[in-house]
């Protein structure tokens, strides 16, 4: 309607929203089930793809996701698949959901294969929940425990030292040795840090490459204690995403190398 329009029409001055790319985050899995399981409905429903990805589109919150879900939503429209305008923008969609969704409309159950992709992504975010969990006790008690040695450090242990040199008394090995760190401390702690923040920004940007992940992933396997968990957490996702795929109809092979690769 005319009202409509004119509304639209409002969305400028400071009611406009700003949209910068490089703030905007990579799609969570979360993203990704909560668009799938909304297609998946639509469809079901009987209401037309081109209409159902506009649908989402408009609901989707993630910007990279959205900016995606249109450039999908262009392709539809111009005749393309729906698999054909996702490979399109795969640095977005998961090669996974791509093949799932190709095969759902070779074999005419789209809807099915995008309930099924909503599922896999669903039981992936629930074991991501479980695992964050319960490390979330032991990286708390760790974080104190390292504020309070760097607290102690910067305050009790030089006020102790001059107690102990004003004594002029031989200290025990361990002792002297926490004198030795609390001298040091004012200039060590903020380099620890500093490194600790430049540590995790180069390791968010470059712990996918190769020549990380070569050594990193192997060691993961093997280390103590979590070597266990990681090997439990990585067939359980084998498992559900080789089901998953072969459920909506992929052939072994592929659902192989597909998987391999995710």
């Amino acid at each position: 309607s005319a009202a409509s329009e004119v509304y639209k029409g409002q969305g400028t001055g400071l009611d406009k929203n700003i949209e910068l790319s490089f703030l905007q985050r990579y799609p969570s899995k979360k993203d990704f089930a909560v668009m799938s399981r909304q297609l998946a409905t639509m469809v079901g429903a009987g209401i037309s793809l081109v209409r159902a990805v506009a649908i989402v589109t408009d609901q989707t919150e993630n910007g990279r996701l959205r900016k995606a879900l249109q450039g999908c939503q262009a392709l539809i429209e111009s005749g393309n698949s729906f698999s054909q305008a996702m490979k399109e923008n795969s640095d977005i969609f998961p090669p996974i959901m791509i093949f799932m969704v190709q095969a759902g409309e070779t074999g005419g159950f789209l809807d099915t294969a995008l309930v099924t992709i909503a599922d896999s992504f669903e039981a992936d975010v629930k074991l991501q929940g479980q695992i964050k969990s319960a490390m979330a006790y032991p990286i708390v008690v760790l974080c104190i425990a390292v504020i309070l040695v760097g607290v102690m450090l910067l305050t009790i242990v030089p006020t102790f030292a001059s107690m102990y040199k004003s004594m002029g008394a031989t200290l025990p090995a361990i002792t002297q040795v926490l004198v030795d760190l609390g001298k040091v401390a004012p200039i060590a702690v903020p380099l620890f840090v500093i490194a600790v923040i430049v540590f995790a920004v180069f390791w968010r940007r470059n712990k996918n490459k190769d020549m990380i992940r070569t050594w990193w992933d192997p060691f993961k396997l093997k280390a103590p204690v979590f070597g266990k968990l990681t090997t439990s957490v990585a067939l359980a996702r084998f498992c559900r995403n080789f089901s998953s795929m072969l459920t909506s109809g992929v052939p072994i092979l592929q659902a192989l190398d597909i998987v391999g690769h995710t």
